[in-house]
């Protein structure tokens, strides 16, 4: 039997139209793919692909513009946004094909990074995505560190056949504003001093029986999560002293190397001792609270922490996604502003005469598409209306504008 096509309102046609424009601005930042964004620089933020037809290698990523003007046709991996990322079209990884948009470029750029999800592959699992035999993994989620995309059952955490251990409310919305991995926590250990910005995974269905999920970085099964990421009381003790104490230390490198006590340089935080604060944490996934960055320690000494680690970004307000979205938001209101000022512009441009053939040729069409819409033979049949319908409608409008 052939299967029937979905049928919608037009209500619901054009609420469909408007949300997968409004998303697709989410991820483009509003780029409207006209321009190569080489010579922007490292953006902040910006929408990021690979070619796999060109560079089948996975170390070159091109700009939104680039992906549709150089590269239609081939094979493209969309890798959703990338942070301090600078156009490769036509460089040297392109075997001497020039971009199209903007020939003059280094040959290289060397503060671009790439990972596993430029030959498209993610999670520690290392496997393609979508992919039907995954589902069973959970939602795939993206570490703000390194930005790879990890699927739930991968993150280091425990899991039960019904509760995902992936913090989320009762609608299953995530109750976290960002992750960080398993593989990036260690680099990240400081925040363990910022306890009260830490989501506890979710609590498991203690009627069903609970399983490892996935890797050889897990933390083992008997650890309770009242242990993993402390209590609401040691959560809020942490930060409760701004007391000088001597920096902790793991694996022999401070967090907080003698932070300053100057007027302008004072570091806000209590050190611990991160292996007692965190127990096993290190092989398990970290939830933060939304915001979370606006409360990083700014004192020089974590400011340096921060550039030593390769984590300076974390205090730029525009790496955010939430701040990238914003633009984007912004960015599109003042297109849709523009094309309705273009269409009033071009219509006062208009002279009387012109003006009101017009206007009166637009209500004309707009009451024959009513009428058209509510005809006995689709509100008394329920008949949907089909895409030959509206161009027999249209044929008709046009030939009776030539009578």
């Amino acid at each position: 039997m052939e299967e029937e096509s979905e049928v919608m309102t037009i209500e619901e046609f054009l609420e469909n139209q408007e949300a997968e424009e409004e998303s697709a601005d989410l991820v483009f930042g509003g780029d409207e793919g006209k321009e190569c964004t080489y010579n922007e620089g490292y953006m902040p933020r910006q929408a990021v692909f690979s070619c796999l037809s060109c560079a089948p290698q996975g170390n070159a990523g091109i700009c939104t513009a680039c992906s549709l003007a150089c590269h239609d046709g081939h094979e493209i991996v969309e890798l959703w946004t990338k942070r301090n990322f600078r156009c490769d079209c036509g460089n040297s990884k392109f075997g001497g094909k020039d971009c199209k948009l903007w020939k003059e470029k280094d040959a290289e750029n060397k503060e671009n990074a790439y990972n596993q999800n430029f030959v498209g592959l993610y999670c520690i699992c290392h496997r393609q995505h979508p992919n039907p035999e995954d589902e069973h993994l959970g939602e795939m989620l993206q570490c703000c560190i390194c930005e790879d995309w990890f699927h739930e059952a991968h993150l280091g955490l425990l899991s039960s056949e019904k509760v995902s251990f992936v913090p989320r409310d009762e609608d299953n919305e995530p109750l976290f504003d960002e992750l960080i991995c398993q593989n990036c926590v260690g680099r990240c250990s400081f925040l363990f001093r910022y306890q009260e910005l830490l989501i506890p995974p979710g609590i498991p269905d203690e009627t069903h029986p609970v399983e490892q999920s996935g890797t050889s970085t897990e933390a083992p099964a008997n650890v309770a999560v009242e242990q993993t990421m402390g209590s609401k009381a040691e959560k809020s003790d942490a930060l409760t002293s701004g007391k000088k104490e001597e920096g902790s230390v793991r694996n022999g490198v401070s967090d907080v190397a003698g932070c300053s006590q100057s007027s302008n340089s004072i570091c806000k935080l209590k050190p611990v001792n991160v292996n007692e604060e965190t127990g096993n944490c290190f092989g398990k996934a970290l939830f933060l609270e939304r915001s979370w960055r606006t409360s990083l320690c700014q004192c020089d000494s974590c400011v340096e922490l921060y550039k030593t680690r390769g984590l300076s970004f974390l205090l730029d307000k525009l790496d955010t996604l939430q701040s990238y979205e914003a633009l984007a938001k912004e960015r599109r209101k003042t297109r849709m502003e523009q094309a309705e000022g273009a269409s009033m512009k071009l219509l006062n441009n208009l002279d009387h005469v012109a003006k009101v053939e017009f206007l009166h040729g637009l209500n004309d069409m707009t009451s024959e598409l009513s009428s058209f819409l509510v005809s006995g033979d689709f509100r008394d049949t329920g008949k949907t209306v089909t895409s030959a319908d509206v161009y027999e409608f249209f044929d008709r409008l046009k030939k009776r504008r030539k009578l």
